[in-house]
Order: structure tokens, then C-alpha cells, then sequence
């Protein structure tokens, strides 16, 4: 894994090491010390340990807004936005590329 030191302007080397787990032990290899960064830093998400702040956010994100600028997207307006997309930026999560969009059986026929 590599990261820039911005004082020295070079990128650096470093190896993730160990973390304590919360029964106090540490970690064993990057594998475990990956998981547990990623238990930290994504909890799952459960809805019986919301907060009141976080229920009224749920609560506002399932609804679907109503408001008069808000419309559907056209078939037009997202084959625009799709034939700007860079073919030689990275995938997404999904692993889909932008090429992938572009050749979309889909957007070809609307």
C-alpha cells in the first residue's frame, strides 16, 4: 500500500500491521487486521440501535421527495451524461465500467 508523505513530497511503503481486537488480543495477519478495520469503520447497519437523529434521516431518505423540480430522468438526459463518462477511469463497486454503460443494449434502443 503506498501514501505520499507531503512534507518530503515521495510516496512511501507501508505495511498495515497489527490492531488490538476488542477482547485485547491483536490481530494476526493483514487479513484480520482488514477485517477488523472494516467491522470499525462499517458497522452494520441495524435499525434497533438508531438513534432518534438517525431514525428521522432513515425516515426522510425512504421517502421519495415531492417537490415540483422533481422529475424523472429522460433516457436523453442520462445518454448525455453517460457518452461524457471516461472509458479509462476505474470501475465502480459494482465492477461495472463506463464502457459498459456506453454499449448498454438498453440506451441503444431508447
Amino acid at each position: 500500500m503506498w501514501y505520499t508523505d507531503w512534507q518530503q513530497g515521495r510516496r512511501k511503503n507501508i505495511q498495515i500491521t497489527t490492531l488490538r481486537e476488542t477482547d485485547g488480543s491483536l490481530t494476526k495477519d493483514t487479513k484480520e487486521t482488514l477485517r477488523l478495520m472494516l467491522e470499525y469503520f462499517t458497522p452494520e447497519d441495524n435499525e434497533l440501535e438508531d438513534s432518534n437523529y438517525h431514525k428521522q434521516v432513515r425516515d426522510k431518505t425512504t421517502r421519495p421527495p415531492n417537490t415540483p423540480d422533481d422529475c424523472e430522468f429522460t433516457i436523453d438526459e442520462i445518454r448525455r451524461v453517460m457518452e461524457r463518462m471516461d472509458n479509462k477511469k476505474a470501475q465502480g463497486e459494482d465492477g461495472i465500467t463506463a464502457e459498459i454503460f456506453k454499449h448498454s443494449e438498453y440506451l441503444q434502443k431508447a
